[in-house]
């Protein structure tokens, strides 16, 4: 499996997401994943970056309209530093980020 998309999960994807991100540690096949359009709640966010950051084939990421925050964003940064993905498309787009 190459694209994985849980778009509109219902009631949402927030309860599973860490479970999704330590899955994806081990899978090394996955090169696009979209979580658009579900309510992944801060601490959720935060638990799924933390074990999504072995992973090393995923190119594209879409969180759009996931109810990313400025606090998600501190931590997505932090992830960021030190991940060893190779993104070519992360999108955040549609999400409540300040300036």
């Amino acid at each position: 499996m190459k694209y994985l998309t849980l778009d509109c999960m219902y009631p949402n994807l927030d309860s599973s997401i860490e479970s999704l991100g330590k899955g994806l540690v081990k899978n090394q096949n996955l090169k696009i994943l979209n979580l658009t359009n579900n309510k992944i709640s801060t601490d959720s966010y935060k638990a799924f970056w933390v074990a999504l950051k072995n992973n090393k084939c995923l190119e594209k990421i879409n969180v759009s309209r996931t109810e990313l925050n400025d606090e998600v964003c501190e931590s997505l940064s932090q992830f960021l530093d030190q991940q060893t993905l190779k993104l070519i498309d992360f999108d955040i787009s549609r999400n409540q980020i300040g300036d």
